[in-house]
């Protein structure tokens, strides 16, 4: 079953994912919406990956931290 949310300017597809390129692309747009929503210091990693639907662990192969989270939307955002 797929079901589409689109919230904010954001459409989400939640089905199952490849861990890799299609993760850290999640991440990073669930990551910039909620640090937009909420603020940096109220969001923290677990509440990432809840939103996308993958273990905390799976985030932490493409980002060691919510630091190097932000810095890389700072990149994509700065390119």
């Amino acid at each position: 079953m797929c079901s589409t949310i689109k919230q904010g300017g954001f459409t989400m597809d939640h089905t199952k994912f490849k861990a890799g390129s299609e993760l850290r692309e999640r991440v990073l747009l669930v990551a910039g919406r909620l640090f937009t929503e909420g603020g940096y210091p109220n969001v923290s990693m677990r509440r990432i990956a809840s939103e996308i639907g993958c273990s905390q662990m799976a985030m932490y192969r493409h980002f060691p931290d919510k630091e190097a989270l932000m810095q890389q939307l700072c990149i994509d955002l700065y390119e």
